[in-house]
């Protein structure tokens, strides 16, 4: 994948370390500037300090109060303007994404994940209600 055109800082929440790191070392050799947590409660807990994000990464299933969804939410009653984008290794969990979020699936090709997050930061922005 080529450098990102700017750098946008991804807020990656992945609880499994290995895919966590896997992620933010291959984001930041693409030019972004990752922020990985374990969860979906500390995702929550870094975007309630208004840190400048401009995605949101997030596994659906993991441990605490939130998941992936929990956190898809958050963002689209919080910050509608940042784009989120759902890893699942479980195909069912499509009938649960909140609508106009894409969900892929497990495992997933680097260079794939890429283009996605590119093509999503390159969308108009949604309007902030």
């Amino acid at each position: 994948m080529k450098p990102a055109d700017f750098q946008s800082t991804i807020l990656i929440a992945e609880d499994e370390p290995l895919i966590r790191m896997a992620f933010a070392e291959y984001l930041t050799e693409c030019g972004y500037v990752p922020i990985a947590v374990g969860s979906g409660d500390a995702a929550v807990e870094v975007l309630e300090k208004n840190v400048a994000i401009d995605m949101v990464l997030s596994d659906v299933r993991m441990p605490g109060q939130r998941d992936g969804f929990a956190v898809a939410r958050w963002m689209a009653e919080h910050r509608p303007h940042v784009p989120v984008i759902l890893i699942s290794g479980d195909a069912r969990s499509r009938e649960n994404c909140p609508d106009g979020v894409p969900l892929l699936r497990k495992p997933i090709a680097m260079a794939f994940l890429a283009q996605q997050i590119h093509d999503a930061l390159a969308k108009p922005l949604k309007q902030a209600v």
